[in-house]
């Protein structure tokens, strides 16, 4: 099983098929500190990340994130 920020960060790299194309996108997405937070969502919590920083996914249901 894989953490949460590992996995979301193998997501991120998995939208691209070669390194021009993940360069490209490391150039123009800026650099933040990335603060997950919790969010209810159908009454169950999540576990998120802010939205715009270049993830194709921001969370999953608390009970399923691996955490280290």
């Amino acid at each position: 099983k894989i953490i949460f920020p590992t996995r979301l960060n193998l997501e991120r790299l998995a939208q691209f098929t070669t390194f021009e194309e993940t360069r490209a996108h490391a150039e123009v997405t800026p650099v933040a500190t990335i603060s997950p937070f919790m969010e209810q969502h159908e009454g169950k919590p999540w576990l998120m990340i802010p939205d715009n920083l270049g993830y194709p996914v921001r969370g999953e249901p608390l009970e399923r994130a691996q955490r280290g």
